[in-house]
């Protein structure tokens, strides 16, 4: 049997949302986002508000995503676990790009395609933008990736924990959720194991 995974990263792949922890930190959470009047989906709107509040350099920035962010047990093993079965593993997030990779630089996790946003530090705050999501809602975005891997023939593992995640959810051969996604798989019958380590996961691809 082939596998691909497919997941997503704050309060997935992490133990808590790092989104949440940098807003919490940099004690932007009380800041009032303008009225969502674009076409921007709700997720992305939440995004560019928060995170465009926060005015840290890099270094400051990146310090405190590598001490607060702690990996879900057993993600290391998992993704070396990929590796060795030859199994795609990619990462599909809302979130940014300059909080990701420090901590998967921090776990010394590297080679795995991440779909995220670009942020970028400016004086004014970080600047975000979604260039793979021209076409796309996040939700349908995540869905089209777990589409990818079934085409090609490969039994789909997808992770998340958010509504976001709720579409590619409903597609996946093997679900793993946790919080609000789990909560929301249960009110509408989609079969999902509850995602706390990544050890089973581990025993369905070795």
């Amino acid at each position: 049997m082939k596998y691909a995974i497919v997941t997503d990263f704050d309060g997935t792949l992490t133990k808590e949302d790092v989104a949440d922890l940098l807003v919490s930190h940099f004690k932007v959470a009380g800041v009032k986002c303008a009225p969502n009047n674009t076409c921007d989906d709700e997720a992305k709107h939440w995004m560019r508000c928060y995170m465009g509040a926060i005015k840290a350099g890099q270094k400051e920035f990146e310090a405190y995503v590598t001490k607060a962010a702690e990996a879900r047990e057993g993600l290391v093993e998992m993704i070396g676990a990929a590796f060795a079965k030859d199994v795609p593993f990619e990462i599909v997030s809302g979130g940014l790009d300059i909080y990701i990779n420090p901590v998967l630089k921090k776990y010394n996790i590297s080679g795995i395609p991440v779909y995220a946003a670009n942020g970028v530090f400016t004086t004014e705050g970080i600047k975000v933008d979604y260039p793979l999501l021209e076409n796309f809602t996040l939700a349908d975005f995540k869905a089209s990736r777990v589409k990818h891997f079934k085409k090609l023939g490969y039994k789909t593992i997808f992770c998340g924990d958010g509504f976001t995640d709720f579409e590619a959810a409903k597609e996946a051969d093997i679900l793993f959720a946790r919080a609000h996604l789990l909560d929301l798989c249960v009110r509408k019958n989609i079969p999902a194991n509850e995602l706390v380590t990544f050890k089973e996961i581990i025993g369905i691809i070795s």
